[in-house]
């Protein structure tokens, strides 16, 4: 109705590059590259309401990865190495068309200019080994983040997995110690002094890197020779939790972060690969997430700097049921038809 009109792009040139060296039989590198530049714009006419914002943020990036996998009897040792480097651009204005709809004191025009890069380097060696019917991956990585701040760990993981012949069963568990960096999507302009300035009451802490304790336990067990079923149950305890906010009602985004979450849940599949024509699957899961209060990251104005120290809620990931199905019968060679259901309940 006021004519208001906001658009935003994404344009993104990318070159890859990867080689492959077989020294012998039980030895093989691989080698992958990557350069790319993105742009992101957000433009706003003049009849925007209650803000003008506009952003034009870019980065370029180039990564690397190297790794070596040797076969020795009934170890498989992988070890390898990456590196990302991002050098980030943001630029970000607005101008307040609506001065009623914001909190007094906001200033009525705002402009950002910065640039810094977000380095990250890993390694990492995991063995898998194959011992009668058991199967054992076990592995270490180490990562480091640093563009704000300066952070790295070190992360153990381990699966293992029992295969019952007789019965057509497979039993499985894994854990895995998670490091997680955060989105960089206007880390820059969230961080920095001037954002302070946007409003008389504000809250500020940098957004440290996500660090959690991943675990899974499940099961395969194959049904009339054809008939697959698998079911998981995960459950992840996550430090540091990462989220993001949005400005107004617009697509910027920057990121935030809360003291910790549990998601948990589980999921089960019935797959038919092919029965007299007809093939298909029925699945269910479930995964219940709440994060947990006060924030530890982030860039809070107004009324929203006044975050609650307790209380916990469901998060993005909190999904309590879905379920999908699809069948398919082969009518002629070249001919078929298929039917299915996609259905969820979100929180």
């Amino acid at each position: 109705a006021a004519r208001q009109r906001q658009n935003a792009d994404n344009i993104e040139t990318m070159g890859i590059v990867s080689y492959e060296h077989t020294f012998s039989s039980n030895v093989v590198a691989d080698f992958r590259g990557m350069v790319r530049d993105n742009a992101n714009d957000f433009y706003s006419n003049s009849d925007s309401t209650p803000i003008e914002v506009f952003q034009h943020n870019y980065f370029r990036e180039g990564y690397f990865k190297g790794s070596v996998t040797v076969n020795h009897g009934r170890h498989e040792i992988k070890a390898g190495a990456e590196s990302d480097n991002t050098y980030l651009h943001e630029n970000f204005s607005y101008i307040i068309t609506d001065p009623t709809q914001f909190d007094d004191g906001t200033p009525l025009t705002f402009g950002f200019l910065g640039s810094h890069p977000d380095l990250e380097q890993s390694a990492y060696v995991q063995d898998l080994m194959h011992l009668k019917n058991w199967t054992i991956n076990a592995g270490l990585r180490w990562d480091h983040y640093q563009l704000l701040l300066n952070k790295q760990a070190v992360e153990p993981r381990f699966a293992i997995s029992r295969y019952f012949p007789s019965a057509g069963l497979v039993l499985h568990f894994s854990y895995d110690r998670v490091f997680q960096t955060p989105s960089f999507e206007n880390i820059l302009l969230s961080s920095s002094t001037a954002a302070t300035d946007l409003n008389p009451i504000s809250l500020q802490l940098p957004v440290r890197p996500s660090q959690g304790n991943y675990l899974e336990a499940g099961l395969t067990k194959v049904f009339f020779g054809n008939v697959r079923l698998d079911a998981n149950y995960f459950r992840r305890l996550v430090n540091n939790y990462a989220d993001d906010d949005q400005i107004e009602n617009t697509t910027i985004s920057f990121p935030i972060a809360f003291r910790k979450a549990i998601i948990y849940g589980a999921e089960a599949k019935l797959d038919l690969p092919d029965w007299h024509r007809f093939s298909g699957f029925v699945s269910y899961s479930y995964a219940l997430g709440n994060a947990f209060n006060p924030v530890t990251g982030g860039l809070f104005l107004g009324v929203s700097a006044v975050i609650p120290t307790t209380g916990h809620f469901p998060d993005s990931q909190d999904q309590r049921n879905t379920v999908r199905a699809r069948l398919r019968y082969q009518l002629a060679p070249r001919f078929w038809i298929a039917g299915g259901i996609d259905r969820k309940s979100v929180v």
